[in-house]
């Protein structure tokens, strides 16, 4: 029942349609988006599209593997059914390459490396939500700011790609992956660009948002020193929060080991979900010496 399909032999619409009723819907499983940030993906169909998982495709020096696309957190098995430990393991075992470093999704339950999300439920009314950040945020967003700000919602892509190029962890590798996600999205509905700007028009912070049936994901975001100085994200991000109260959906902040990035993500109430990455093979000791990096 278990078949492993080239990129040519996948049928797209079965594919969007499986991924777009699946209990653990993410854009990065979409054809669209693979098919920006891993060109020569292949997959796993089960049955007829029952049960789908990508498999990002890279080539080096001849050797064929497995790796974690850009700016897509987490893929696996995706389905509308329950994924049950046997299927998962099923799939895993399935994979025909020697060098694996991929990223399940948190419905996938599996022995691997413990990686962490953290997400915010957004079933309560606003009131609520504000009651659970944490003091020094509360305090943050009400000290007096040395500039007076609102938030642009139609930010332009240029806006938002000059204040990307500023940050230092910025890769200009990935620029044209970048514009081709948000372009894209934004086709598709499912992209969303916001920014804080000042009353003389100077764009303090950004993030693109890109959203789901179930979550809206905190993307990408940027911030000038000014921005950082007068807590531009924390407005942002608040602004986000009070937009969507209520909605029953959750935003994803995408995770961080970093204990500061977790930090202020926690600080607006959001709670640690971890999901599981497969390290197989020699790829996860060569990938960190940048041998298989771009």
């Amino acid at each position: 029942m278990l078949k492993l399909l080239e990129n040519k032999a996948i049928n797209r619409d079965a594919w969007n349609k499986c991924i777009a009723k699946s209990k653990n819907e993410l854009p990065y499983a979409y054809t669209w988006f693979l098919d920006i940030v891993s060109p020569s993906w292949e997959a796993f169909v089960w049955g007829d599209y029952e049960y789908v998982m990508p498999l990002p495709i890279k080539k080096k020096y001849g050797i064929k593997y497995l790796v974690q696309p850009p700016f897509s957190q987490q893929l696996g098995i995706f389905s509308e059914k329950i994924i049950s430990f046997e299927i998962i393991n099923t799939f895993i075992k399935a994979i025909p390459y020697k060098n694996v470093l991929l990223n399940l999704n948190e419905q996938n339950h599996f022995d691997g490396v413990l990686c962490p999300n953290y997400l915010l439920s957004l079933n309560d009314d606003y009131k609520i939500l504000y009651a659970n950040f944490s003091t020094n945020t509360k305090r943050n967003l009400k000290k007096k700011l040395t500039k007076e700000f609102s938030i642009k919602e139609d930010l332009s892509l240029h806006s938002f790609l000059d204040l990307c190029k500023k940050q230092s962890y910025w890769n200009s590798n990935y620029q044209n992956v970048v514009e081709k996600i948000i372009v894209s999205a934004c086709k598709n509905k499912v992209g969303h660009m916001l920014g804080l700007v000042t009353s003389s028009g100077e764009l303090l912070a950004a993030c693109f948002l890109l959203k789901s049936s179930h979550r809206i994901i905190y993307h990408i975001a940027a911030s000038t020193d000014q921005g950082k100085a007068n807590f531009a994200m924390y407005h942002l991000v608040n602004y986000i929060i009070k937009k969507y109260a209520g909605t029953g959906l959750l935003i994803d902040f995408e995770g961080s080991k970093v204990e500061g990035v977790a930090r202020f993500y926690k600080s607006f109430g959001a709670k640690k979900v971890n999901y599981y990455r497969i390290e197989k093979g020699l790829l996860k000791y060569i990938f960190r010496l940048n041998v298989f990096k771009k």
